[in-house]
C-alpha cells in the first residue's frame, strides 16, 4: 500500500498499481506504435514496412522487418491505418494482417471508379486477437496498380497492445 494506491511488487519494481479512484496501470504492459515514414510508390509490399516507432513498451516491435512478436500469450487489439494517393489507374487496394507468415484478416479499399491523380484514400483494420507466446503480425499490401502509400504526420501506421 503506497499513499492511497494498491501497488504490486516483484523485486522492488512495480508490476501494477490500482490508484485511490480505481484506476489499474500496468508499466510494463506490452504495446507498440509504428508508422511509415517514408512516402513512395508501391503495387505490393511482403511485409509493409513500418520502420519508425514512438512506443515499444518491452521492444517486441522489431523495426528491421516490420514485426510484432507476442511476448506472452493473450488477447491483443492491433490497429492499422493506411493512407495513399492514387495515380488514377488504382480500382483497388488490401491490406492484409498476416500471422506467423499466413494473411488472417484483410481490409479491402474499393475505388469505383478512375480517380485524378493525388486523390487520398484511407482504410483501416482493427482486430481483437489470440495470440501465443511468440507469435508474430505483420502487415502486407496490395494493389491493382501502383499507388503512393502516404508517411507523413504517422498517416500510415501499425500498432497494438495486450489487453489481457
Amino acid at each position: 500500500y503506497e499513499a492511497g494506491s494498491l501497488v504490486f511488487r516483484n523485486n522492488g519494481d512495480e508490476r501494477m498499481r490500482i490508484d485511490s479512484a480505481g484506476r489499474v496501470t500496468k508499466p510494463l504492459q506490452p504495446a507498440f506504435f509504428a508508422y511509415r515514414n517514408t512516402t513512395n510508390s508501391l503495387s505490393s509490399q511482403n511485409p509493409l514496412v513500418f520502420s519508425a516507432e514512438d512506443l515499444d513498451v518491452g521492444g517486441d516491435y522489431n523495426t528491421s522487418n516490420s514485426r510484432f512478436t507476442a511476448p506472452v500469450a493473450g488477447k491483443y487489439m492491433i490497429n492499422i491505418q493506411m493512407s495513399f494517393y492514387l495515380d488514377g489507374d488504382c480500382r483497388a487496394i488490401e491490406t492484409y494482417l498476416r500471422k506467423n507468415g499466413g494473411d488472417i484478416y484483410r481490409n479491402d479499399t474499393w475505388i469505383q471508379q478512375t480517380q485524378g491523380n493525388n486523390t487520398h484514400i484511407s482504410g483501416s483494420l482493427n482486430v481483437l486477437i489470440n495470440l501465443a507466446a511468440n507469435d508474430y503480425l505483420d502487415v502486407r499490401f496490395s494493389a491493382t496498380a501502383a499507388v503512393n502509400v502516404f508517411s507523413s504526420g504517422r498517416n500510415s501506421f501499425f500498432s497494438g497492445y495486450l489487453v489481457g
